[in-house]
């Protein structure tokens, strides 16, 4: 299932079956394969549902975003792991990503996250960095997956990332 926005190409792929079938980095894959595995049958995993222990060879490269809809959406660092804030430049546990990027809302990250929450469906992009990032890395690679306390209204998404460096390395 592709998005239905017409600039889908620059949010990403939507689906778990389409992130595995696009070519993802062996990370994203496992991170994607997990959370299937703890999809229940109906509605969607929680944050009760992940298991740290199960992943800890994705830990090192993974993010949690607290989702808060009102008055608005916003999204807040719940976990950032030490990869993530070495290329971030800080530790931006408990900050709100939009008091970091101004016009945040025109961002293709607010609108894959925005779609996530919207959907319930995991986002997968390899692209440019639209956030603020140290400036040796040219590419990233994330997924997106939504989780909900009441397995119908996506109240956190786990997400993981990878880095590549302008020299194509992966850091």
């Amino acid at each position: 299932m592709r998005n239905s926005l017409s600039d889908s190409e620059s949010i990403g792929v939507f689906g778990p079956e389409e992130i595995l079938a696009a070519g993802c980095h062996s990370a994203v894959g496992r991170l994607v394969n997990y959370w299937r595995s703890i999809h229940p049958q109906a509605g969607l995993p929680g944050r009760r549902d992940v298991d740290p222990v199960a992943i800890p060879h994705l830990l090192d490269r993974m993010w949690m975003l607290d989702v808060e809809t009102e008055p608005r959406l916003r999204f807040r660092f719940r976990l950032v792991s030490a990869k993530n804030t070495a290329v971030l430049g800080n530790d931006l546990t408990n900050h709100y990503v939009d008091d970091l990027v101004s016009n945040f809302q025109t961002t293709v990250t607010y609108r894959a996250l925005s779609t996530v929450v919207e959907k319930g469906l995991p986002n997968w992009r390899r692209g440019e960095p639209d956030l603020p990032h140290i400036d040796e890395f040219l590419d990233i690679e994330r997924v997106m997956l939504p989780l909900a306390t009441d397995s119908r209204s996506v109240d956190v998404i786990l997400g993981l990332s990878v880095f590549y460096r302008k020299n194509g390395s992966e850091f």
